[in-house]
């Protein structure tokens, strides 16, 4: 896995729900990593692209990608609405819960639900890298 040094975490949907605590655990390792990093993240809720103000805060980061994580429905949808403007997605699939009363199928969104999915461990060693090359990139004579 790869992201590029403008890759935005967002946590999406409320914070109750089945597999909840192992899931924090990870977002809370997600959340600190970036700010070590110093990478943009935001706390939205479900349907956060509605009405154009998430797309606007993201297109003023210059963000191309999302790493997402959060309640599993709302990252499903939030990956689909990303997609349909042009940002690539990651979903962190250990770093998601099930809205209490979802049904208990497992996490496993389709390509078509805008994303590629990943794991915690890979996404955390990924934001390392990304700010080292934006400090390299930054560092070389022009």
């Amino acid at each position: 896995m790869r992201l590029p040094a403008d890759a935005t975490l967002i946590v999406v949907g409320d914070s109750g729900g089945a597999g909840r605590e192992d899931a924090a655990a990870k977002v809370a390792a997600l959340k600190a990593a970036w700010r070590r990093e110093e990478l943009p993240a935001l706390d939205i809720g479900a349907g956060g692209f509605a009405g154009g103000r998430l797309e606007a805060s993201l297109d003023d980061l210059g963000a191309t990608t999302l790493v997402l994580c959060g309640e599993q429905g709302a990252v499903e949808a939030a990956a689909r609405d990303a997609a349909a403007l042009g940002f690539h997605a990651f979903l962190v699939r250990d770093a998601c819960w099930r809205a209490a009363g979802a049904p208990q199928d497992a996490f496993a969104p389709r390509p078509e639900d805008g994303g590629a999915v990943v794991d915690a461990a890979a996404t955390l060693a990924a934001a390392a890298l990304a700010k080292a090359r934006q400090r390299r990139e930054a560092r070389r004579p022009r």
